[in-house]
């Protein structure tokens, strides 16, 4: 059963009882989260992986990169735009680096029995949100890369 991420935004903001806001979401560190002390170090990696995955992307013609077209378009999570269109939209491998590099807000934890990481920004003045899942994520970066 998939879940949305309004309910899961909305589930956040209720066990770190935060207001919910209608602008840009805050972040609030929370000593109760699922990683703790990790989830800095977490986002640290994270961003790594997603440089060097890019990185390693961009290197690539389109040419080669067809011969990974079915890795590549795998699903490792979803987003959508906070205000506006709430169509979620399936996270690629690219675009998931594209929002790990690019998030202002970080937090994470458990979701359907999975480890996901939630990410919030803007990309030109649009307020995005996205659920990643993270092994799901590894498994296809790992794979493109090796």
């Amino acid at each position: 059963m998939a879940t949305s991420l309004d309910a899961i935004e909305q589930t956040l903001f209720e066990k770190r009882k935060l207001p919910k806001k209608t602008g840009p979401i805050p972040f609030y560190p929370h000593p109760e989260s699922v990683v703790g002390d990790y989830a800095q170090l977490l986002e640290e990696y994270l961003i790594e992986t997603a440089v060097f995955i890019r990185g390693h992307d961009d290197f690539w013609t389109a040419k080669e990169r067809s011969g990974w077209s079915k890795v590549l378009m795998r699903k490792c999570g979803t987003s959508s735009y906070v205000n506006g269109d709430p169509e979620e939209t399936d996270l690629t491998l690219r675009t998931a680096c594209d929002k790990i590099i690019h998030h202002t807000q970080f937090d994470c934890g458990r979701c359907e029995d999975r480890f996901v990481v939630f990410l919030w920004g803007a990309k030109q003045s649009r307020e995005w949100r996205a659920k990643l899942e993270v092994e799901e994520f590894c498994w296809i970066g790992l794979t493109y890369v090796k």
